[in-house]
């Protein structure tokens, strides 16, 4: 399964104005159903970006990464790779 984008933004990142995609992780990841933020191209200046995505909102919004759930999902099963969903688990 693939991410769906739900809508573009344009963001100033790290010096470079930034066209961004964002949606939710779909459930077959372990971050299912928080929001993601790909940056996908980086232009010099904000009239640049604008003009190549005009339909992309221009953001100043802070993003916030996802963070690993405390339980793990329903389709979790630790013997598929040998992996545990919490250290402590060993």
């Amino acid at each position: 399964m693939t991410n769906k984008i739900d809508y573009t933004t344009i963001e100033e990142v790290h010096g470079s104005f930034w066209f961004c995609q964002h949606g939710f992780y779909d459930r077959s990841s372990v971050l299912a159903y928080q929001p993601f933020r790909q940056l996908v191209k980086a232009y010099d200046t904000i009239e640049a970006a604008i003009e190549a995505h005009p339909d992309a909102e221009v953001s100043d919004c802070v993003y916030e990464r996802p963070t690993m759930p405390d339980c793990a999902p329903e389709w979790f099963d630790p013997s598929y790779c040998g992996e545990v969903w919490h250290e402590d688990d060993y």
